[in-house]
């Protein structure tokens, strides 16, 4: 059986719009297009917060200090849960400071490897330049124990620190 020019040309078109629909929302995943979730009922709340100073010269993400709790989703339930960091912070001499929050281990959405938490000038003096900066993530996650911790680091290798203080981490668990 042989196929006509004008279907053949016409199954290139179809395929072609096909495969180039599918890359564009491939794409869109991987550039980081807006994501949606959505919750019914505030089901529990856990804070927990801080006046004790931390900081850190590292460029490894490392927990900080009490900065940390759990979260239970109960068995044949889903839960949206929604964290958000508060914090004093100084990020001083140059360079930037991230932030991240894990949920069970995976950095929250909109998960980037770290949020810009704050941005040191040079030609800020070690005693100054406070600042209140916030951070929020969520994850929407099936029945289970998890983990939540917020990490600091500096974006570039200094002798400076990043410190932050008077923190307040809130936890919230949404039934989906």
């Amino acid at each position: 059986m042989r196929t006509s020019k004008p279907r053949m040309i016409l199954v290139t078109i179809a395929l072609t719009a096909i495969v180039t629909s599918l890359s564009t929302v491939a794409l869109a995943g991987l550039i980081g297009g807006p994501t949606n979730a959505s919750g019914k009922d505030v089901t529990r709340v856990k804070v927990v917060r801080n006046t004790h100073p931390d900081s850190t010269t590292s460029t490894v993400f490392e927990t900080i200090d009490g900065a940390e709790t759990s979260m239970v989703v109960p068995d044949d339930q889903q839960a949206l849960i929604l964290a958000r960091f508060t914090a004093e912070s100084n990020c001083f001499v140059s360079g930037d400071c991230l932030v991240r929050i894990l949920i069970g281990n995976a950095e929250a959405s909109p998960a980037s490897g770290g949020s810009r938490f704050d941005s040191g000038n040079e030609f800020d003096s070690l005693d100054n330049g406070f600042e209140t900066h916030s951070i929020e993530g969520s994850r929407v996650l099936g029945p289970g124990t998890y983990a939540i911790k917020v990490q600091f680091k500096r974006f570039s290798p200094t002798d400076h620190s990043f410190r932050v203080d008077n923190w307040h981490l809130t936890v919230m668990r949404i039934t989906v």
